[in-house]
C-alpha cells in the first residue's frame, strides 16, 4: 500500500482518502439500509397482515358463538327477537369471513377458511329449515290442534245438554269420560310440545284411545240422530286433533335430527376451526417477533462490527497516507539541513584560511 501511494502526488492522495473513507461510510450505511429494511418488512408483516388475520379470526369465534346462541334461544322459545339477533350476528360473521377471504393468503389458513365456508352454509340451510319448521308446527297448534280441540270441546258440551235432557246416567258417565281425555290428550300435546319428552307421546296416545273406546260406548246409547251427529261430529274433530299431533311429531322429530346431527355439529365445528386459525396466526405472529428481535440484535452486532472494521481500515489508511506525504518531506527537510551544514562548515573553513593568508602576507 505504502509503494502504491507513494507514487501518487500529495493532492492524489488526500482526494484518495477523502473517496476511500466515504466508500467506507456508503458501506455501512448500505449494511444498515439493507437490515432496517428487513427489520421493516417483519414489522409491517406483524402490524398489519398477522394483526389483521388475528383480529379477524378472533371476531369469528366471538359471533359464530353469539348467532349460535340466539340461535338456541329462539329454537327453545320461538321469538322474533331471538330471530333478529341470529341474522344480525349471522351477517356479522358474514362480514369477519369475506375479510378473511381477502385478507388471508397462506395455504394452511385458507383450507381452514374453506371448512368454514363449508360448515356456515351447512348450518344456515340446517337453520332456516328449523325456523321453517317451527313456523309450520306454530301454524299447525293454531290451525289444527287449537281449533279442533275447541270445536271437540264444544260439541262435547252440546251433546251432554242434549243427553242431560233424557236422563241418561250411562250416556252421560261416557261424555264425561270423553270429556276427560280430551282435556288429557291436550295437556300430554302441550307437554310434548313443551319438553320434546316421547313419553308424552305415548300418554297422549293412551288419552286418544279412551276417547275412542268412550266414544265407541257411548254411540249405541243415544237415542236420536241429532245426538248420534253431534257425537260423530265430536270424535271427527278428536282425530283431526289427533291427526295433526301426529304431524306436528314427524316435523318436531325432523327438528331433533337437524339440531343433533347438523347445528350441534356444524356450529362447534365452525367454532374450532375459527380457533385454529386464530391459533395459526397466533404462531406465526410469534415467530416474526421472534425473528424481529433477530434481526435486531443481527443488525447491531452487524453495524458495530462493520463500523469497527471501517475505522481500523480509515486509521490504517490515514497512517498510510500521511506517512506516504511526511515520509518524503522529511527526508527533503533532512537534505537540506544536511546541505545547509555542509556548506556552512565549507564557508567557515575557507574563512578561516582566508584569515590566515592575510597574516602571513603582514
Amino acid at each position: 500500500m505504502k509503494s502504491v501511494f507513494g507514487n501518487l502526488r500529495v493532492g492524489t492522495k488526500i482526494i484518495t482518502g477523502y473517496v476511500v473513507a466515504l466508500l467506507l461510510m456508503a458501506i455501512v450505511g448500505g449494511v444498515a439500509l439493507v437490515r432496517l429494511n428487513q427489520i421493516n418488512s417483519t414489522v409491517t408483516d406483524l402490524a398489519t397482515n398477522l394483526a389483521e388475520d388475528q383480529r379477524i379470526s378472533e371476531s369469528m369465534v366471538e359471533q359464530i358463538l353469539l348467532a349460535r346462541f340466539y340461535a338456541n334461544r329462539y329454537i327453545r322459545d320461538p321469538q322474533d327477537e331471538y330471530l333478529a339477533r341470529y341474522n344480525e350476528e349471522i351477517e356479522r360473521f358474514k362480514v369477519d369471513l369475506a375479510a378473511a377471504d381477502a385478507a388471508i393468503t397462506k395455504e394452511e389458513r385458507v383450507e381452514i377458511l374453506q371448512r368454514i365456508h363449508d360448515g356456515i352454509s351447512l348450518y344456515e340451510a340446517a337453520f332456516i329449515e328449523v325456523v321453517d319448521l317451527i313456523n309450520r308446527r306454530e301454524q299447525a297448534v293454531g290451525n289444527i290442534l287449537d281449533v279442533q280441540a275447541g270445536l271437540a270441546n264444544e260439541k262435547l258440551s252440546t251433546l251432554e245438554a242434549e243427553v242431560l235432557t233424557t236422563a241418561n246416567t250411562e250416556a252421560i258417565y261416557d261424555l264425561g269420560l270423553m270429556k276427560e281425555s280430551v282435556a288429557l290428550l291436550r295437556l300430554n300435546v302441550f307437554r310434548y310440545q313443551q319438553e320434546g319428552d316421547e313419553q308424552w307421546i305415548a300418554h297422549a296416545e293412551e288419552a286418544y284411545n279412551e276417547s275412542q273406546s268412550a266414544y265407541e260406548h257411548l254411540q249405541p246409547l243415544l237415542t236420536s240422530s241429532t245426538q248420534r251427529q253431534l257425537a260423530e261430529e265430536t270424535f271427527a274433530a278428536i282425530q283431526a286433533y289427533k291427526n295433526g299431533f301426529e304431524t306436528l311429531q314427524a316435523d318436531y322429530q325432523r327438528q331433533r335430527d337437524l339440531v343433533k346431527n347438523q347445528l350441534d355439529i356444524a356450529g362447534p365445528q365452525i367454532r374450532n376451526d375459527a380457533a385454529a386459525m386464530s391459533d395459526s396466526v397466533a404462531i406465526d405472529f410469534k415467530a416474526q417477533a421472534a425473528n424481529s428481535q433477530s434481526l435486531v440484535s443481527q443488525t447491531l452486532w452487524i453495524l458495530m462490527t462493520t463500523m469497527a472494521v471501517a475505522v481500523v481500515l480509515g486509521l490504517t489508511l490515514g497512517w498510510v497516507i500521511a506517512r506516504s506525504i511526511t515520509q518524503p518531506l522529511k527526508s527533503v527537510v533532512d537534505a537540506s539541513t544536511h546541505i545547509a551544514e555542509v556548506d556552512l562548515t565549507n564557508l567557515a573553513n575557507e574563512l578561516k584560511l582566508m584569515a590566515q593568508g592575510d597574516l602571513s602576507e603582514r
